[in-house]
């Protein structure tokens, strides 16, 4: 079994429907139940596609089933359980009774009913502990009405007060009274004030703290307006020194009550370190909002209040343990072992002291122990172990809440000690979080003369409190700012004043002489975003990439006529979140477009996020890179239990937002990963190359066979891991099957790892050959490639199958894929301090994918089946579906209803569909004859002609005139693993890959037909073979197959023939010569010509097309599926197979080539490579020289398929400068041929006879080379 990657488990549960008369919905399950599995150095069971939970060691089973009445609540049962004995050597807790859980869950508005429960039980009569292998669920309809709330009830407003009007915006980072002066507006914000009067200023903004990310949860919409107190000092109605403006701000962290533990409670902010507000002197309606007056109360108040409840934290952000989660933590706890954190309350009361404090040990496979103390009263006192596998848990972490009285003095310190089992071990503090009493006196805070206060236990509803403030200066004001955007100044009478307090309210007292001064951030221009239309596809764009995003909006409202709206997260936050930047405020964004369209169907359908994002949503790593900010889950030191979504966004309904297990995605969510502006437009190039009528560069050879278009669109490719039983190639072969059996039109390719022969180095076990085949398939093209099997960051399987450097090697920008990889953390896109191998595929500007279904994060293998599988089905069972809408319909799918899911993201374009054929390609004949199922065979030397037809609904498309490819299959192959290690299954797969013939005809009015003749070389027994075939005319493709016709047997027909093929060999392209240069990734070109066609069935031993390199038999490069027939030709045709990782220095070359009677024929040449590193320039010569006419320049360089600018100097002996030629160039060759001078300066005249100097420059985009030689001009 391997160390490395160890984390999947496969799975296997089913769900089957059986319809109910009275209306209740039953539905039967069956649990594979699999090994166990050691998670956090425990044991526990497992089963497939279960899941744990933080606080339980028992897997879960979960689904999703619709409800048979939505008004009513659905009760749940068991029904005809069959249960085994469980045998487990560790001690099961389980209860007699299994009872399931339930949680309304929403799609679109429409609820479900979600599902867990553990599947074990004690047997009530044996005490025998029973696991559940199969059972029936059964929801009915209770008797009591439920609120279902799927319908938004929040209201938006039509347009943002940001539309009209000048606006500028400020900035403040702790909570308190802000004075805004003269000279502040004047000076930092660069306002003009001479029109203007300080009865005109408002104050925007919605204060501070994070949005809720619940989307039930209240939050304002636009901007609202702030009370403030405008002093107008000097000249009325005029700005100058004397006007102020005073202003409540709130830090971004803030404090909520918690009802239940009655107490009080910090939230960070995760997002932001400041919170902001606007500044507006024309903007706004009505009357600009001022802080108005509260009398003191006449009555006899219920509660009299000389003393107040304070609070205070210590919390620092500084380390996060598995670079995932939202949490950061504080100091560490390793060299200084004993650290003490201090806190001051003037007028501290000996009242019980309530504290908070959260303490994180990492020591792996020991025990340490922490506590914390004040004076000599233990706060709290745990011990610590993780595990020591790189799956455990990073840390331990520990929650404590005590209480205890404090010591006359204001100061109040808590000591911490951390003792480590060995240096190995970190204790880390999160925070503490203190709660006191303090005597109702007032104090500053020691930067200001602000003293904030609220007593909790004086209120009620209908109730009144006389606050009394000891030692109120006489300039004291006091201020309610309960309500933060309606502030009120309380009157008070020697700091004594009475006020209703139905609820617990919250004052700030302050003396007057020291103010708060916010920051100054500048100018806002108008935006209105409550005014956009709805549209179909969403960009949200950090702003350095708006350009891009714009080309992709651009692209699809041409292509696909799609409504697009492109916003920039900037003023999604303006809008939407108080100008801070938050998530839920794109969230809430695209909520308001979706609320307002759910109901008429004009609902976003996809949402792209356009920039990286990063796990730390502040700027506390260096080169981060948090473009747009990401859901961290809560937990951030466990490895399995963390992840990072951007489901997130997509979660629409109103009681969703927290990206629980129950909660179901509603739009389709995609991220664009790019860093910098180069990143975004590789990206947005090849999502519009890909979406877009097929392109070329001009070079045929250099862009893949001349555009997008090709047979490679035909190809799906599944790619498993060895080893782990029945993990790995079992589902790879499920998903195979699904295809051959539902969806024939396309080519199934299989690179299972252990088919392959495994090798020893000093770096561990390898498989060279799967690298050179998923290179080479990459490269030649596929639609899909799926890999199935253990991963990491930096590639595929502890063998090293895929690794950056091949991914850096891939040139296949015309026939890009979509990556699916259920692996662990392939795609992990969120750490700012490394590219992972999935970016890399989507960032790479030759080619890689244009788009990756991927995970982020460990994940387990069983329910990676269970989404892989639902991801095929949804890709290819309708056409119509975008990417987006394909991880909706697989993530929504009841069997993916578990967290797993979330660690999959879409990297791509949302909108994209995928290349699916627009039109069909039928069969109708063979040798003039109609086609029969199972009535036609194909015999060995038999000369046959196929033709056929393109249609779309059965129609015959006489307007299509183009090109058709087909490819003839003999029967499948039968591939038995080799079991190079022994957990590796014993296997025998099927896979269809010896062809018989493969070429290019012509589509003319739709009708097409092809010759060849099936060569010696086929499998004599009688099967089936495949007939595929693909179409373009330029611009649309179409695809076909019949896989109904037998091949076997031998034909009557007997041709006499002993010569081999004809070969010429070249480098690169026909203009190479012998011996000449090249760089060192050349392509072999072989042009092969046979009377009877050449062989390329792969079933002969040693009748393969064949190349050596250097004389070295090992290894030899089969060239079989690089050989394409001539255009209506089985007679001649084209290898172009590409080499790699040439050494520098002179190289040989042989090909060995067979016709279809298996006569050979061999051909040799000689080459030089030149490395890549720089542009090398080589024999440069003219001919003829000396002439009398023309001449011609020759030249060979290292730099194919680059745009290439070449310039040709004459001078005369003295220097002078006589011609000029130069030429735009890009050739997949390494030799120039074709530049030619008639003897004529650049006046066109014609120079004189003798000797001259001409110079050869070569210049690409960041580099260039030279050579100088002579020539003769004779009269």
């Amino acid at each position: 079994m391997k160390s490395f990657f160890t984390l999947f488990f496969l799975i296997g549960l089913t769900g089957v429907a059986v319809a109910q008369q009275d209306e209740s919905i039953k539905r039967t399950y069956s649990i594979d139940w699999r090994s166990n599995v050691v998670l956090n150095g425990e044991d526990r069971l497992n089963f497939t596609n279960c899941f744990y939970k933080q606080d339980s060691k028992m897997p879960y089973f979960s689904t999703g089933l619709p409800l048979a009445d939505i008004t009513k609540v659905a009760e749940v049962s068991i029904e005809n359980p069959v249960y085994e004995p469980l045998i487990s050597n560790n001690t099961i807790d389980a209860s007699s009774e299994i009872l399931p859980e339930t949680k309304l869950s929403y799609f679109k508005g429409k609820p479900s009913l979600y599902i867990e429960f553990v599947p074990v039980r004690k047997n009530a009569v044996t005490g025998q502990t029973e696991k559940l292998v199969a059972f029936n669920l059964k929801v009915t309809s209770g008797q009591q009405s439920q609120k279902i709330g799927a319908v938004s009830t929040q209201v938006y407003a039509a347009n943002s007060v940001l539309a009209s009007g000048e606006w500028y915006k400020i900035s403040v980072t702790e909570d308190g009274v802000y004075k805004i002066t003269y000279s502040f507006l004047k000076d930092h914000l660069k306002i003009d004030l001479s029109a203007s009067s300080p009865q005109s200023f408002r104050l925007f903004g919605n204060g501070g703290g994070i949005l809720p990310l619940l989307n039930s949860q209240f939050r304002y919409d636009d901007l609202q307006e702030n009370a403030v107190f405008v002093n107008d000092g000097g000249t009325a109605g005029k700005w100058d020194d004397q006007d102020y403006v005073l202003f409540y701000g709130q830090s971004p962290v803030q404090w909520y009550y918690n009802s239940s533990q009655n107490r009080y409670y910090h939230q960070a902010n995760y997002y932001s370190d400041s919170t902001f507000y606007f500044i507006t002197f024309n903007g706004g309606t009505g009357n600009p909002k001022r802080i108005q007056q509260s009398a003191s109360l006449s009555v006899t108040p219920d509660f009299v209040v000389n003393s107040f409840d304070d609070y205070q934290y210590h919390e620092l952000d500084k380390t996060n343990f598995v670079k995932s989660g939202r949490e950061f933590y504080g100091e560490s706890f390793d060299i200084n072992l004993n650290q003490t954190f201090s806190f001051n309350f003037p007028n501290i009361l000996q009242q019980t002291v309530t504290i908070k404090t959260v303490f994180a040990g990492h020591s792996p496979g020991v025990t340490s122990s922490a506590s914390a103390r004040y004076q000599n009263i233990t706060l709290f006192s745990g011990t610590y172990t993780t595990g020591s596998q790189y799956t455990d848990d990073y840390a331990m972490e520990r929650t404590t809440t005590s209480t205890f009285l404090p010591s006359a003095g204001d100061v109040v310190n808590i000591d911490f000690t951390f003792t480590p089992a060995n240096t190995e071990c970190i204790g880390f503090l999160n925070y503490i979080e203190l709660l006191a009493k303090r005597a109702l006196t007032f104090a500053g805070n020691g930067t200001t003369d602000q003293m904030f206060f609220r007593s909790m236990e004086s209120s009620g509803l209908g109730k009144t409190a006389q606050f009394n403030i000891a030692s109120a200066p006489a300039s004291m004001t006091v201020w309610n700012i309960t309500d933060r955007i309606n502030v009120r100044q309380q009157l008070h009478n020697n700091g004594s004043y009475i006020t209703q307090v139905d609820s617990t309210q919250q004052f700030i007292a302050f003396g007057g002489n020291n103010f708060l001064t916010p920051g100054a951030i500048g100018a806002v221009a108008n935006q209105n975003l409550h005014s956009l239309p709805q549209a179909d596809l969403i960009i949200v764009t950090h702003p350095l990439f708006e350009d891009q995003a714009n080309r992709i909006a651009d692209m699809h409202r041409t292509l696909d006529n799609m409504s697009v709206n492109v916003v920039r997260t900037d003023l999604i936050y303006n809008e939407y979140s108080s100008g801070a930047q938050d998530i839920a405020g794109i969230r809430n964004f695209v909520k308001m477009l979706y609320d307002r369209g759910i109901n008429n169907g004009t609902e976003p359908k996809y949402l792209l996020l356009f920039g990286d994002g990063s796990y730390d949503n502040k700027y506390r790593r260096p080169n981060n890179t948090n473009f747009i900010p990401t859901f961290e889950s809560e937990n951030s030191y466990s490895f399995l239990s963390s992840f990072v979504a951007d489901d997130f966004y997509g979660l629409m309904d109103d009681n969703e937002g927290l990206c629980s297990s129950n909660e179901k995605i509603d739009i389709g969510v995609g991220r664009i990963i790019a860093q910098n502006i180069s990143e975004a437009k590789t990206v947005t190039d090849k999502t519009i190359q890909y979406a877009s009528l097929p392109q070329n560069s001009g070079c045929p050879g250099c862009d893949g066979s001349g555009g997008t278009l090709g047979d490679w669109r035909n190809v799906v490719t599944f790619i498993a891991d060895d080893e782990d039983g029945p993990i790995h190639v079992p589902p790879a072969e499920s998903f195979a099957n699904y295809l051959n059996t539902n969806h024939k039109t396309y080519n199934v390719d299989k690179i299972y790892l252990d088919a392959y022969k495994q090798i020893s180095t000093p770096a561990g076990q390898r498989y060279p050959d799967v690298n050179d085949a998923i290179n080479k398939r990459v490269n030649k093209g596929s639609l899909i490639i799926n890999y199935v099997g253990h991963g990491g960051e930096t590639g595929w399987a502890e063998e090293r199958v895929l690794t950056n450097d091949d991914i850096n090697s891939w040139t296949n920008i015309n026939k890009l894929p979509v990556f699916i990889t259920a692996t662990c953390e392939f795609s992990r896109w969120d750490d700012p301090a490394r590219t992972s191998s999935g970016e890399k595929i989507l960032l790479s500007a030759t080619g890689g994918g244009v788009a990756l279904f991927s995970t982020t994060r460990l994940v387990f293998a069983s329910s990676n089946e269970v989404l892989n599988r639902a991801l095929i089905k949804f890709m290819f069972d309708d056409p119509t579906y975008r990417l987006g809408d394909i991880m909706v319909a697989s993530k929504t799918d009841p069997g993916n209803l578990n967290l797993n899911t979330r660690n999959f993201s879409l990297l791509g374009d949302p909108a994209l569909r995928l290349h699916y054929p627009k039109f069909n390609i039928e069969a109708t004949q063979i040798n003039t004859q109609p086609i029969i199922a199972l009535n036609d065979t194909l015999s060995s030397l038999e000369k046959v002609t196929i033709a056929g037809r393109i249609v779309k609904g059965g129609q015959l498309q006489s307007d299509f005139n183009g090109f058709m490819y087909p490819t003839v299959y003999d029967k499948a192959s039968s591939i038995t693993m080799l079991r190079n290690d022994a957990s590796s299954p014993n296997i025998t797969f099927k896979l269809q890959k010896n062809i018989l013939y493969k070429g290019k005809a012509t589509v003319k009015n739709g009708e097409w037909s092809f010759t060849f003749i099936v060569p010696k070389d086929i499998s004599y027994q009688f099967g089936l073979g495949k007939l595929s075939f693909y179409a373009e005319n330029g611009v649309e493709d179409g695809a076909g197959y019949f896989d109904s016709i037998v091949v076997g047997g031998s034909s009557a027909n007997i041709i006499s023939e002993t010569d081999g093929p004809g070969i010429k060999l070249y480098l690169n392209d026909e203009r190479f010569a012998f011996g000449g240069t090249t760089n060192e990734k050349p392509t072999i070109v072989c042009l092969l010509s046979d009377s009877t066609g050449i062989n390329t069935v792969g079933n002969g031993v040693g009748h393969d097309i064949t190349a050596i390199i250097d004389g070295k038999v090992d290894p030899v490069y089969v060239l079989n599926d690089y050989y394409e027939a001539d255009l209506d030709s089985y007679s001649s045709g084209r290898v172009a197979y590409p080499l790699s990782k040439l050494s520098e220095g002179r190289h040989t070359l042989k090909v060995k080539a067979w016709d279809i009677l298996n006569n050979s024929s061999e051909a040799y040449t000689e080459f030089v490579v030149a490395s890549d590193a720089s542009l090398a320039l080589k024999h440069v010569l003219n001919y003829p020289n000396p002439f009398t006419t023309h001449t011609q320049f020759t030249f060979e360089y290292n730099k194919p398929c680059e745009d290439l600018e070449v310039q040709v100097q004459i001078f005369t002996i003295s220097g002078k400068l006589v011609k000029t030629i130069s030429k735009k160039i890009i050739t997949p060759g390494t030799r120039i041929d074709d530049l030619t001078w008639d003897g004529r300066d650049d006046f066109g005249d014609r120079i004189g006879r003798g000797v001259y100097i001409y110079r050869v420059k070569l210049n690409t985009a960041d580099e260039s080379a030279s050579e100088t030689q002579k020539l003769v001009i004779l009269k």
